[in-house]
């Protein structure tokens, strides 16, 4: 197989999905290439326009695991952190201790029914700031 290199350097001002779509629609390939090889370069096509999407998109919380923007997961009490994934707030709730050899199932419930955590989604972002998917923040304009 053949080994192919991309680099785009892009100004942030670009709009990358329009670019990267015109760019697809117009590739030509050599008739020496495969349809897998064409198939890998549409592949890395798709996943640049869904990292465009995703550093474009705005988010209204940061996960204090992971650092990366969310729209929805576990709010600790009142906000003091946040998990975008279950297994994070496993992780958190076993590490305060006291909770060898009980299930997540179990340990999930009674957080839960001592009001220590719920679910949301948020549908909208706060007037004054957002986040991005890398969890830096941005003021509202």
């Amino acid at each position: 197989m053949k080994e192919v290199t991309i680099k785009l350097n892009v100004p942030s001002n670009i709009d990358l999905e329009h670019m990267i779509t015109s760019v697809s629609d117009a590739l030509y390939l050599p008739e020496n290439v495969t349809q897998d090889e064409y198939n890998l370069v549409c592949e890395f096509i798709n996943k640049l326009i869904k990292q465009n999407k995703m550093k474009q998109e705005k988010f209204a919380r940061v996960c204090s695991a992971t650092g990366r923007g969310m729209n929805e997961g576990y709010v600790v009490r009142d906000g003091e952190l946040y998990f975008s994934e279950e297994k994070h707030l496993l992780e958190w709730l076993r590490k305060r201790g006291g909770m060898d050899g009980l299930s997540d199932e179990y340990i999930l419930t009674e957080a839960y029914e001592n009001e220590e955590y719920y679910y949301t989604e948020w549908e909208e972002i706060d007037d004054e700031y957002y986040y991005d998917a890398e969890g830096n923040e941005y003021e509202n304009n």
